[in-house]
């Protein structure tokens, strides 16, 4: 049985969302030859298909309803093959999405304040023979009958099958107003037209549903890995997001972290979330899929260099590896979507070791805000810097390992309390835009020397930098896409650069040319960026600003920002391009650390974001400035001695081996004599 810490290395989930329109389910399928195939593919974990978001179970089931084209025990005889050939197995369950349960009971169904159903890409009205969109399904209530059924089926798998793990999809969804939930809301006299009360009643009802699913789940077998997809959104719609105020997360054994980055927002989104969770002490999975664009894609490839990416991207981020696959009804394996596999897994096999317990090494943090775009932002121009950060909520701060804290956006109002600890003990931070919104206004004027916060209006406003010591941005005045802050400041805050207002705003009456009207000459009296102690604000949203808009000017500012609050960064790289990607993984139990280092910058096809060429990088070096003394150095991927020079302040510096996608280079804490046996 796989514990937490035993999880797969190289897993694939293998989705089987099969209609009743089709028939012959499994017609073709040979158990020997499927777990021979995963097995030849390098692949040590599956996820195999209980229940799908069809509705039918792919088992002769006592609860739930069987596939009506299925005439076997498909999930028996796969979970047979593959653990007699070695491979751990999780049964899958589909929670938020079942369409036969919804046939059957369409008062099952979530439902909006309006009395529709809760749905994705759903048009209540349209007619049978009009064309459906993609991921289109209609969310149920995990409540009632429906809870009570799915409790039953999963004690019924755990029982027959005895899996490895149980893995639940789409839960953590959308609110719920039908009569049961409206019932009961009025029962705790909730008042449906408070938002934060609704909020809070629909959360604590996933509270119990997932309890009552993890008791079920671990039927028979406690040490059972039990995971909920969907509960680890950092960010999203307030009711899609797991937040730690409800800790939906914690229901999960580990945490996985699904992500298709080639349609789903790109490669920069898996280092936020695993940073954030590996802060929590979570053994980590990072999920992509071999399609070319989305889940369910049948005839979809990714290229060879883009998963061979993604996996090592995953590593580099301290994540067991996992890609997604759909099964042909026939149960037959595609050759080509193990081909690609097998060669992607055989290629990370030498990093075997490099995830356990592995954990970000920084002395900068990053706060989780309430806002994805500012903290997206801010996470892209530190990965374009080759920053090694950490993501921690402000209760998690600890001055003894951290040096400075980024806050990219507005907080919840308990953070200020954390955060005026954090600087007593002589923490530095770095507020941004938003970052003040939720701090008291005494907690404010303490901390970072606002005294009035104006609020932002127009379409943007100018800054001049060229008077910022921190770096020469030039003399121009540098439009922001958005308005900043109207600040007024305390005595003694400092101001370091200010605000031109434009003109006017664009309107049908006032415009000017094509975009927006011109600055005025003189600037607004408020700042743009100020010092407070060893404290640094910006009024505007540079973490947004950036990942919208992509200016220069804003990454540089960032970039000196960053250098001005974190004045011992683990390290430092010369010669890489701002598309490289850096991480430093402690792993103290090897008495090591792992310095990674990719480079295949992702480019846009149509509609995906592909990896495409491959460019060799040479001439790339690093400075490392780590706690515990470094002994020797390695070459991770092939263990060849690299050469140390050694500085006055501790550190250590070293050229990395060419980067033809990725280099990693291991940093031994103990002697050669130890090193040879680890």
């Amino acid at each position: 049985m796989l514990g937490p810490s035993r999880l797969g290395r190289a897993q694939v989930h293998l989705d089987f969302h099969t209609s009743e329109h089709l028939g012959a389910i499994g017609g073709d399928f040979d158990a020997d030859e499927f777990a021979e195939k995963l097995g030849g593919a390098g692949i040590d974990q599956v996820n195999l298909f209980a229940k799908c978001h069809h509705g039918w179970s792919y088992y002769p089931t006592g609860v739930g309803c069987m596939h009506p084209g299925l005439r076997f025990d498909l999930l028996g005889e796969q979970i047979r093959a593959c653990q007699a050939a070695g491979l751990a197995v999780a049964a899958y369950y589909t929670v938020g999405w079942s369409a036969q349960d919804l046939n059957e009971h369409p008062e099952w169904a979530a439902v909006g304040r309006d009395g529709t159903p809760q749905a994705i890409n759903v048009a209540h009205d349209a007619k049978a023979d009009e064309p459906r969109p993609p991921t289109s399904w209609v969310y149920l209530c995990p409540d009632g009958e429906y809870l009570d059924l799915m409790v039953a089926q999963v004690e019924e798998i755990a029982r027959l099958y005895d899996p490895d793990g149980l893995w639940f999809d789409i839960c953590a969804t959308v609110p719920c107003f039908c009569a049961r939930c409206r019932a009961k809301m009025s029962s705790r006299r909730v008042d449906l037209g408070d938002g934060e009360a609704v909020r809070d009643f629909n959360q604590r009802r996933w509270q119990r549903a997932l309890q009552a699913l993890r008791r079920a789940a671990r039927t028979g077998a406690s040490a059972r890995p039990v995971f909920f997809n969907g509960t680890t959104v950092l960010h999203g719609d307030i009711y899609y997001a797991a937040d730690a105020r409800y800790g939906l997360s914690s229901f999960n054994s580990h945490q996985e972290m699904e992500h298709l980055p080639t349609t789903w927002g790109g490669y920069d989104k898996l280092p936020l979330r695993a940073r954030y969770y590996h802060s929590l002490g979570y053994d980590l999975v990072a999920m992509s899929g071999k399609f070319h664009t989305s889940w369910g894609e049948f005839g979809g490839y990714k290229s060879q260099r883009a998963l061979e990416y993604e996996a090592r991207s995953m590593i580099a981020n301290g994540a067991r590896c996992s890609f997604g696959d759909q099964l042909h009804p026939s149960g037959c394996l595609d050759d080509q979507t193990y081909d690609l596999l097998g060669t992607v897994y055989r290629s990370v096999a030498e990093l075997n070791g490099f995830t356990d317990g592995a954990r970000p090494y920084s002395r900068l943090a990053l706060c989780p805000s309430e806002s994805e775009d500012d903290d997206q932002g801010v996470a892209r121009a530190l990965l374009e810097a080759h920053r090694e950060f950490v993501v921690v909520t402000p209760g998690g701060l600890d001055p003894a390992c951290h040096d400075a804290v980024v806050v990219a956006g507005p907080l919840p109002d308990a953070a200020g309390c954390e955060l005026v600890r954090f600087a007593s003990a002589g923490g530095r931070i770095l507020a941004l835009g938003d970052a003040a919104r939720g701090l008291a206004r005494q907690t404010r004027a303490a901390l970072l020397g606002i005294d009035n916060a104006g609020e932002p209006s127009g379409d943007g406003d100018y800054s001049s930098y060229s008077a910022v010591e921190l770096v020469p941005l030039g003399s121009g005045l540098a439009y922001n896409y958005e308005p900043g802050w109207r600040f007024e400041l305390v005595a003694g805050a400092e101001v370091l650069a200010g605000i031109h207002d434009a003109y006017f705003d664009r309107t049908y009456g006032r415009y000017c040319s094509h975009e927006n009207a011109p600055p005025q000459k003189h600037a607004s009296g408020h700042p743009a960026v100020h010092r407070h102690g060893p404290h640094l604000v910006a009024a505007h949203p540079l973490g947004r600003l950036y990942l919208r808009h992509g200016a220069e000017v804003h990454r540089s500012l960032l970039w000196a920002l960053f250098s001005a609050v974190d004045t011992r960064p683990v390290i430092v790289v010369s010669g890489l391009p701002a598309g490289g990607r850096v991480t430093v993984l402690d792993q103290p139990e090897r008495s090591r650390t792992l310095v990674h280092a990719l480079y295949a910058p992702p480019v846009q096809r149509g509609r995906s974001v592909v990896v495409d060429d491959v460019v060799a990088v040479p001439g790339v070096s690093a400075t490392v400035r780590l706690d515990s003394e470094v002994a020797a150095a390695s070459d991770g991927r092939r263990g060849a001695p690299l050469p140390l020079a050694r500085g006055q302040d501790g550190s250590v510096s070293f050229d990395l081996p060419v980067i033809e996608m990725h280099a990693v280079v291991v940093l031994h804490h103990l002697e050669d004599d130890q090193i040879s046996r680890e």
